[in-house]
């Protein structure tokens, strides 16, 4: 499972003819001044890190965690 710290990078490349749009998801926080949006034929990459594991007698609770973007490069 996921501990809190614990962080991964992926890449985003778009081929495709529109931009597009990385969304957070349940639990996900975006760090204040991203750029989620990738442009046509540019890659951006991202940094997950996990802030806040769920508590496993709890099915009420989650993990969470922050997305931040850290640059883009033309391709």
């Amino acid at each position: 499972g996921a501990s809190v710290g614990a962080s991964f990078i992926f890449y985003l490349r778009n081929t495709g003819n529109n931009t597009a749009t990385v969304a957070v998801g349940t639990g996900g926080t975006s760090a204040t001044g991203n750029t989620l949006t990738v442009a046509t034929v540019n890659t951006r990459m991202f940094l997950v890190r996990v802030t806040g594991v769920a508590n496993a007698s709890d099915p009420t609770s989650s993990d969470t965690y922050t997305l931040y973007s850290l640059g883009v490069s033309a391709h």
